[in-house]
């Protein structure tokens, strides 16, 4: 009767850390990409639809800074723009996930945050993140993978 009763107080506390792992996960990945995603989903693999993510970076003026397929990450980040006198800079990174459906293709979420810093020679490194839910980024990141998968 013990070893039954505590064969299900383990099963119990392993199901309830599989959902706290998840919970953290979710937490975090809310944390490091603010706002809704913009989500497409391609009837294609992680693999294949990564390179197309990465090729269709360029393209649409963003520059690969991280991710790997396996992981299903990626981020990019634009060029600094200079704005009025000089004194503002903002950038903007592009934060995609993907992950594998059910029926074998890979959906895509991507999310865009702008980075502003005002005034960087008095506080050079500090800059403020806000997200960028409507920007034609989104439609333009997202076709230029589709177009890519085509080929």
């Amino acid at each position: 009767m013990i070893p039954i009763l505590a064969f299900g107080i383990l099963a119990f506390s392993l199901g309830g850390f599989s959902a706290v792992t998840d919970k953290i996960r979710d937490l975090r990945e809310q944390a490091a990409t603010r706002g809704t995603p913009h989500v497409r989903t391609f009837a294609t693999d992680r693999r294949t639809a990564y390179a197309a993510a990465v090729a269709a970076l360029p393209k649409v003026g963003l520059q690969y800074q991280r991710g790997g397929a396996a992981q299903g990450e990626l981020e990019a980040i634009s060029a600094q723009a200079a704005e009025g006198n000089g004194n503002r800079r903002s950038q903007v990174v592009l934060t995609v996930r993907l992950a594998d459906t059910l029926d074998g293709g890979t959906e895509v979420r991507a999310w865009l945050e702008e980075f502003i810093e005002t005034d960087f020679r008095k506080s050079s490194g500090r800059a403020t993140g806000a997200p960028l839910p409507d920007h034609a980024l989104y439609d333009d990141f997202l076709r230029a993978l589709a177009d890519g998968l085509k080929k």
